[in-house]
């Protein structure tokens, strides 16, 4: 009995044995690094358009049992273009086997990311590195998964969860927008989550260190190399849906911020808020150390007294038309300051402000500064000051007292080196007003006074790059004050304000200069209820600069402004505001946009509508615009435009010109007449209207249609916007950059859509027009806009290859890729080869003028599709034309000299056309020849045929008078651009004396003249 129970026993420790030696043998065959690392590549490339490599890789259950361990060494993701977006040295993952297969429980007891960097970077196009980082297909995968079969395996992992411990350390990240101008950098990033969770709920301690983070837009610090942190103890009731937390701490370059609440989340998506936030201040110790120690070093060595309190709460229901009530306190009381060994302090320091937000208008929202009160060392200042009703109608309401003495500030605190104060500051103001009062412009209701002051003020913060300096800014407010000259005696409102050499430089490329300001203004008294009170105001600034890094530039020598408000005459409640503006020799810049002006005389008026929109006064602008030396420059249309005198009269109506002269590049535009229902176009989508007399002694199109094609490739022409960067400030530096004169017309050449909102009417005269390498004298016409077509009528010009062209003209884009264009002309005396050099497209209307020589008259009306580059579409041609001429040649040479030999010409070296009157037509990509009689040498033909757009032809010839007996025709077939082929047959046409089928021309242009006139009014 031993021996087989002995047996069995070895029998079975064979089989665990086997069971043992074949599990290692699996783990170390399927778990190998080489493995798992290609299993990890190969299944990240159906998701990525990039590549992730990973150095090492170890699985481990029997070293580390009831573990079972997961590490990735060295992992690295790129993007497609080789950038490295993710990297971290390690992955770590621990699972307890044994809790699994004993509770079905999922336990981790540790999940590390260790020295993780993340990398996102956008150019200066807008091209990010993640940019199609994961396939469209992968994404589709995911969202298919993320349905009710996702949802349910998340439900159960939740459950099945026990506990867990994520950990990343000393993580990085960085985020560089250069589109947008915004940067973000975090290093030393720790983040720890501990606890657990279950079929209940789950709970546990939550901590985020952040060595140091740094953020600016624009170039501007938000936050520079500064300490963040958060620790926070949660729970989360499942049943409920309530999450509760507490001991929350919250730190952001030493300022600490705790809280304590909970949030209830709806099913509906709503959540309920309860919180208590505060800012963690125990003294004005730690207040005074949130200073920088490059303004005040070791700013918290002070010996102070008093107490800091700060707190606020957030309750109230968030969703959709709901938000929560805020509320916060902030004060100091009984608060003092003094520095050891400094001979004055700070002896009285107290503070309240407090706020209320409710966006639901329940309650009103407000911001009050109850008390602020600052006294000692020759410091003296007191205020107070609301902002009620935010939500509904604003009104402020102040009082402030000041005697500062900024020289005497380092005998209260001990500033660091570099650091400059100076001067005098006073100020006694009170004021109160509404920002009802602002928009109706009844001025009249605003209260203040008091004065202000300020002498040789100077202020240097170094590490800033922030410098101050003004020599002189005094002003003074009053009212109710005595006016001799007022109908009432008195002013309701007056003041004035004067400063002499203002300086201001910031470190974000900000300056600001001006030598003299001086403003002045004032009004009558309250108005009653039958007419609105008047104001006054009046300013003079000397010469002025602004410059805000290499976006902006504003700068003028001299500028004088006279304003004031008065009620309309015809309605006495409804105020006006009228302007008169001086300017002298401004300067603009902003981007690579250009504009000077040598003087400018403007008068403005803006009187407000008697009727609100949306709760919104809407003003209606009014005046004259007088300016001499206008000069502007645009990448986004690069040609010069400049204005010697120009006088513009606007108001609602529209604007009318009298007699603008602009030159635009090398053509000059003489514009006099009106823009009409300007206003109702831009604000009511209605149809802006125009009659003007245009007239320009140089008109250069090819300049033009570059500067058009120029605009385009701006965008990505990286050295053509380095050649306007480097051209400054000043608009007359723009010279180089102009477009020059080209006769290349295929760089502009494209469909452009005409709104339908525009019905302009322009009465053209234009002296001289270079077109391509056509010169044009005495251009005139009717050119109109109206529903989204260009119509030229009453078209009259000449040029160096027609002696006159008379006629009329349409052209209408119907989308971005389909246009028309149909025309009907008279053109006499042509010169043939001319033409067809200065317009190619008669040679697709017309290919046999290519075997014509001479002088021709021709009448052609014609209709066609355009591509979108104005391509004609054959398919879509029809025309009928009418040519007549003398002496043409009407075949080449060789084919001639056979013809003639043939049928015994007496000059068989001439082969001219003494007379000849044809008329044609073109549809369906067929060109027909109408019989038509001509006179060659001692013969008498009449001709007729096809003729095809690809050139070839099939042509007859009947010899009506000739040395022959007998009547006789001739075939000719081929091609223009190959042999020619005849052969004698009969005469077809005996009888013609003339031209045939002229009545078909005149239907084809009545057609045409009616298809133009239907796609006009159309």
């Amino acid at each position: 009995m031993k021996r087989i129970i002995l047996k069995i026993f070895l029998w079975l420790a064979g089989i665990i044995a086997l069971i043992v030696l074949a599990a290692v043998i699996a783990v170390n065959i399927i778990f190998k690094p080489s493995v798992i690392i290609g299993t990890v590549e190969d299944l990240a490339s159906g998701y990525l358009n990039g590549s992730i490599s990973i150095k090492d890789a170890e699985v481990s259950v029997f070293s580390t049992f009831p573990h079972l361990s997961f590490r990735l060494d060295s992992v690295r993701v790129d993007n497609a273009e080789g950038r490295t977006l993710l990297y971290t040295d390690r992955i770590s993952v621990a699972v307890n086997v044994r809790k699994y297969l004993e509770h079905k429980r999922i336990s981790i007891e540790n999940f590390l990311i260790d020295s993780p960097s993340v990398s996102y970077n956008t150019d200066s196009l807008g091209n990010a590195d993640w940019a199609g980082l994961f396939k469209a297909s992968a994404k589709d995968s995911l969202g298919k998964d993320s349905g009710n079969d996702g949802e349910a395996s998340g439900n159960e992992l939740f459950n099945s969860l026990g506990s867990s411990d994520f950990k990343i350390r000393n993580a990085s990240i960085l985020y560089d927008d250069a589109f947008a101008g915004n940067f973000a950098e975090i290093k030393g990033l720790d983040i720890s989550l501990r606890g657990g969770a279950g079929k209940r709920g789950a709970g546990g301690h939550a901590s985020l260190n952040a060595g140091s983070i740094t953020a600016r837009s624009n170039g501007m610090f938000a936050i520079k190399d500064k300490h963040a942190g958060i620790e926070t103890r949660l729970g989360f009731k499942r049943d409920s849906m309530i999450c509760r937390f507490s001991d929350t701490r919250i730190t952001l370059g030493g300022i600490d911020f705790n809280g304590s609440g909970s949030l209830v989340f709806e099913e509906g998506g709503g959540i309920i808020a309860d919180v208590d936030y505060g800012l963690d201040i125990r003294s004005l110790t730690e207040l005074l150390e949130m200073i920088p120690d490059d303004i005040i070093p070791e700013a918290g060595s002070a010996k102070v007294k008093g107490t800091v309190s700060c707190s606020g709460n957030i309750r109230g229901r968030y969703a959709e038309g709901s938000f929560p009530l805020l509320n916060g306190e902030f004060s100091i009381s009984e608060g003092s300051i003094a520095y050891k060994g400094m001979p004055a302090s700070v002896d009285e320091l107290e503070l309240d402000f407090g706020y209320r937000l409710d966006l639901n208008k329940e309650e009103d929202s407000f911001i009050r500064l109850d008390t602020v009160v600052v006294k000692g060392g020759g410091v003296d200042i007191t205020g107070k000051g609301w902002f009620v009703k935010l939500l509904e109608d604003p009104a402020f309401f102040s009082l402030i007292k000041a005697d500062v003495d900024l020289k005497k500030l380092y005998d209260i605190f001990p500033f660091a080196s570099g650091i400059d104060l100076k001067g005098y500051i006073d100020m006694n103001l009170a004021a109160g007003f509404s920002a009802k009062t602002i928009s109706e412009g009844d001025f009249g209701k605003i209260r203040a006074g008091g004065r202000f002051g300020i002498d040789s003020l100077r202020i240097i913060l170094p590490e800033d790059s922030l410098s101050v300096n003004i020599m002189r800014f005094y002003g003074k407010v009053g009212s109710n004050m005595k006016n001799a000259t007022s109908l009432q005696g008195l002013d309701r409102l007056r003041g004035n304000v004067s400063a002499d050499s203002v300086l201001i430089l910031a470190k974000n490329g900000f300056r600001l200069f001006t030598d003299t300001l001086n403003a002045r203004f004032s009004t009558s008294p309250l108005r009653d209820t039958t007419m609105v009170a008047t104001m006054e105001a009046g300013a003079e600034i000397g010469l002025c600069r602004i410059y805000l890094r290499d976006t902006l530039f504003l700068g003028a020598k001299a500028l004088s402004v006279d304003a004031g408000i008065e009620p309309v005459p015809s309605h006495p409640k409804i105020p006006r505001v009228k302007a008169h503006i001086v300017a002298d020799s401004v300067r603009a810049r902003y981007i690579q946009n250009r504009f000077g002006l040598n003087k400018a005389d403007i008068d403005l008026s803006l009187t407000r509508l008697g009727k609100k929109r949306e709760g919104r006064a809407i003003w209606i602008p009014s005046g004259t615009i007088d300016m001499g030396g206008f000069r502007m420059f645009t990448p986004s249309f690069p040609v010069r435009i400049a204005a010697d005198r120009t006088s513009v009269v606007f108001d609602r109506g529209g604007i009318k010109f009298d007699k603008g002269l602009f030159r635009i590049g090398h053509s000059d535009l003489q514009l006099d007449g009106a823009i009409t229902n300007l206003w109702r176009g831009m604000f009511r989508r209605d149809t802006i209207r125009a009659e003007l007399n245009v007239h320009s002694h140089l008109l250069n199109v090819n300049q033009l249609l570059w500067a058009n094609y120029l605009a385009g490739k701006y965008k990505t022409d990286d050295s053509l916007k380095a050649r306007i960067e480097a051209s400054g400030d000043n608009v007359d530096s723009t010279a180089s950059l102009t477009a020059t004169d080209t006769t290349a017309m295929d760089a502009g050449k494209s469909l452009f859509f005409i709104p339908h909102r525009l019905d302009l009417k322009f009465t053209s005269r234009i002296d001289n027009m270079r077109l391509a390498s056509t010169y044009i004298e005495n251009f005139k016409g009717d050119v109109t806009v109206r529903n989204g077509a260009l119509k030229l009528d009453e078209l009259s010009f000449t040029c160096n290859a027609i002696r006159h062209i008379s006629g009329s003209a349409l052209y209408k884009a119907e989308s971005r890729t389909q246009g028309y264009a149909g025309f009907e002309l008279n053109m006499d005396n042509m010169i043939v080869d001319s033409i067809i050099t200065m317009m190619p497209a008669l040679d697709s209307l017309v290919p046999m003028l290519r075997s014509l020589k001479g002088n021709v008259d021709v009448y052609l009306a014609a209709e066609t599709g355009l591509d979108s580059m104005m391509r004609i579409e054959i398919p879509e041609l029809r025309s009928g034309m009418h040519i007549e001429g003398r002496e043409l040649t009407l075949l080449d040479g060789e084919t001639f000299s056979d013809i003639a030999k043939m049928l015994k010409f007496k000059n068989k070296e001439r082969n001219i056309i003494d007379s000849v009157a044809v008329n044609l037509s073109v549809k369906d990509g067929m060109i027909e020849v109408f019989p038509f009689v001509l006179t060659m040498d001692r013969y008498v033909l009449a001709a007729g045929g096809i003729q095809r757009l690809d050139s070839s032809f099939d042509y007859h010839i009947s010899l009506l008078e000739s040395p022959i007996l007998f009547k006789v025709g001739v075939d000719i077939t081929g091609n223009l651009n190959g042999k020619m082929k005849y052969k004698i047959t009969k005469a077809k046409y005996k009888d013609i004396t003339k031209a045939t089928r002229r009545s078909y021309i005149d239907s084809t242009a009545l057609n045409i003249r009616l298809n133009i006139n239907r796609k006009y009014i159309r």
